[in-house]
Formats: structure tokens, C-alpha cells, sequence
């Protein structure tokens, strides 16, 4: 009987490896790459904050202005019909003032909106292509 010496350890990798190591770099670059578009889409999000306090502090400002004038004319009033003249005319302007702002806000909120998702949905898009991109066929 002879005995069979066993065949030697193959030291090359499976063939599956390429494509396992092409498979973990494309994640890596979409991830940084989706990483980056969140980064954008964040330093959107924050200026646009950071817009609409503003706006919100001047409104505010501006209301307490219009309050200590409305004092200082209702102070003034010679007759309770002029007194309830700018009374009257004191709220149309309130309520008239705070529609507009709650209209500019919304504005500023929907178009922040759009433009911080636009760099996601680009990555979404671009990175569909990607990984779909070696099923087609």
C-alpha cells in the first residue's frame, strides 16, 4: 500500500473575492458619498433655521414696537369713538401683520424644504444607479 500525501494548501483566493472586495468599495464610496449629501442637506437645514428665528425675532421686535405705540396713542384719545377707532384698527393690523408673517414663514420653512432634500434626493437617485447598475442587462 502506498500512501497518498495530501494535496497541498491552495493559497489563491476564490474566485468570489474580486467581487466581494469590488462590492465593500462601492459601499464605502456610496456611503461617503451619501454621508456628504447628508452633511449638505443639514448645513441647508440649519442656515434656514437659523433665517426663520431671525425672521421670527424681528416680527417679535417689531410687535412689541407697534404695541408700545398703540399705547402711547390710545393714551392720547380725546373720546371713547377714537378710542375705539384705533382699537379697531389696532387688531385689522394685528391680525393683517400676522398672516403675512405666518405666510413669509411657511414660504421660507417649504422652500428650505426642497432645497435640503435636493441633495438627498440626488444620492438617492445616483446611488440606484449604482447599485443596480451590474443587474442590467
Amino acid at each position: 500500500m502506498t500512501a497518498e500525501k495530501p494535496a497541498p494548501k491552495s493559497t489563491a483566493k476564490p474566485a468570489a473575492a474580486p467581487r466581494i472586495e469590488q462590492q465593500v468599495e462601492m459601499a464605502k464610496t456610496v456611503g461617503a458619498a451619501n454621508l456628504d449629501a447628508m452633511a449638505e442637506a443639514s448645513a441647508v437645514a440649519i442656515d434656514s433655521a437659523q433665517a426663520c428665528i431671525a425672521e421670527m425675532a424681528d416680527y417679535a421686535r417689531n410687535s412689541v414696537a407697534s404695541g408700545f405705540d398703540l399705547v402711547e396713542r390710545l393714551s392720547a384719545v380725546k373720546t371713547p369713538q377714537e378710542f375705539v377707532a384705533i382699537q379697531i384698527e389696532a387688531g385689522k393690523d394685528s391680525v393683517n401683520r400676522a398672516v403675512a408673517q405666518t405666510t413669509k414663514i411657511n414660504r421660507m420653512v417649504g422652500d428650505s424644504m426642497i432645497r435640503a432634500s435636493a441633495p438627498l434626493n440626488a444620492r438617492a437617485n445616483e446611488t440606484m444607479e449604482v447599485l443596480l447598475k451590474p443587474y442590467a442587462a
